[in-house]
């Protein structure tokens, strides 16, 4: 490796095809080979790592850990960031507290912590133990950068993180990667085509979309298109065969690539308990598609002006039903709101913003100069 590029040392719990670490191949591929990555899986999942382009340098690393924090680790942790000798360790999500707490000994190099979420553990409220901690560490990190306006809110009132250390940078898509123009029906074919992009796991709460499926009148023709796996996925085929609705529930399994889907679809459902800035909503609206979501994280700061009604409270199943009613029996509606989702995400939500803006920061930790503003 060339000593003149910086190193970034990216750890992940697990380097899963997920919402953050695609989103992460995407920047490292945006920026070429202006660094060299480092990427660290803690479970030895590296299953992302297929997005990154064959002509990028980067390394990867299995560190098996223990998820209980403790001295020993932590000494070893240091040792391996000192064996590295990384320019700057970017931590994702609670999986990486360790390495942020080792990098406290006697400073490596400089830290970011990348604040994604929670996971299934924390779905109802933060963690105490895990409050204290967070705010302990990343009040010492040189940065947090948050992918949603929820955790920049957090980072300041429930961490006590300095505002001037906190920088929220929203997610972007290539809009004109995804197809607008949706696939022509036979007139004999009325069927509406719903679909969700999630992985099968209780955070996402795919059980909520099914539920809400089954109180839908008899006379609509619709199918839902389930791409996505996961430890849920058996409960889920079983709570479709109990509701009678194997004949309008399909599950396709992970999609390497969600694009043809998204074309095919002609409504976009969300269900979560809880979310930050998922990156399968700016993929439907890139694709123009009217979407039906809980309201959590900022999905209802993220669709268009004329699609915020249909993003509903996430226990308000009544209203849920309504808003997949309205949308299945008005063709036009669906359409409008289509192109309004589209135009937002060119406007809003550009891969090529959001690349530059990791850029700058990575720079910035490295040279030790944050005094920057993101534009949002």
């Amino acid at each position: 490796m060339d000593n003149k590029i910086p190193h970034i040392l990216h750890v992940f719990d697990g380097f899963r095809c997920g919402g953050t670490e695609l989103r992460t191949c995407k920047i490292i591929n945006g920026l070429g080979n202006k660094f060299h990555h480092t990427i660290c899986s803690i479970n030895g999942n590296f299953d992302a790592a297929a997005y990154i382009n064959p002509d990028i340098e980067y390394s990867l690393i299995h560190c098996p850990q223990k998820g209980i924090i403790y001295p020993v680790q932590i000494i070893n942790i240091y040792k391996k960031l000192r064996q590295i000798k990384p320019d700057l360790l970017i931590a994702y999500a609670w999986g990486s507290i360790d390495w942020l707490i080792a990098n406290l000994f006697d400073q490596v190099c400089p830290s970011i912590h990348a604040a994604e979420g929670f996971d299934d553990s924390e779905i109802r409220s933060e963690k105490y133990h895990r409050k204290l901690i967070r705010g302990f560490v990343f009040k010492r990190c040189c940065l947090i950068v948050t992918c949603s306006r929820l955790l920049k809110d957090m980072a300041t009132d429930s961490w006590n993180v300095k505002k001037k250390n906190v920088i929220h940078i929203v997610n972007g898509v290539k809009v004109s990667h995804f197809k607008f123009n949706r696939v022509k029906k036979s007139h004999s074919d009325q069927t509406v085509r719903l679909g969700i992009v999630a992985s099968l796991i209780k955070l996402k709460n795919h059980a909520r979309l099914i539920h809400c499926l089954s109180q839908l009148p008899n006379e609509l023709t619709y199918k839902l298109y389930v791409a996505g796996d996961g430890p849920e996925l058996g409960a889920l085929e079983k709570l479709t065969e109990e509701l009678n609705l194997t004949q309008k529930i399909k599950f396709l399994g992970y999609l390497e690539d969600p694009t043809e889907l998204l074309r095919k679809i002609d409504i976009f459902c969300f269900s979560s308990d809880i979310e930050q800035m998922p990156m399968a909503i700016l993929e439907a609206m890139a694709s123009g598609l009217p979407i039906v979501s809980t309201d959590v994280g900022d999905i209802k700061q993220m669709v268009s002006q004329a699609n915020k009604k249909f993003i509903v409270k996430k226990n308000d199943e009544k209203t849920y039903v309504s808003a997949m009613w309205e949308l299945i029996k008005n063709h036009e509606l669906r359409q409008q709101l289509g192109l309004n989702n589209r135009s937002t995400a060119f406007q809003f939500y550009s891969e090529h913003s959001m690349i530059e803006s990791y850029a700058m920061i990575y720079l910035k930790a490295i040279s030790g100069s944050l005094s920057i503003k993101i534009k949002n």
